[in-house]
């Protein structure tokens, strides 16, 4: 999440919810502002997951690791 689409007025969530069902892209929503989501791929996804366990095993309480 790096830039904003340039838009002229920030959207409101119905707005933002109708242009999300035309995108073939992912977008978040965040203060009326609309950014573009990178996907992940299913590699990603692995590598992801294996670095978050293997960082929950080696803290101590209380520190948490979050995805």
């Amino acid at each position: 999440m790096t830039a904003a689409l340039r838009m002229d007025k920030r959207l409101t969530e119905a707005e933002y919810f109708a242009f999300e069902e035309r995108s073939e892209l992912r977008h978040e929503f965040f203060d009326g502002l609309v950014f573009a989501m990178v996907g992940g791929t299913d590699r990603h996804n692995l590598i992801v997951g294996d670095f978050h366990t293997l960082l929950n095993v080696h803290l101590e309480p209380p520190c948490q690791v979050f995805e």
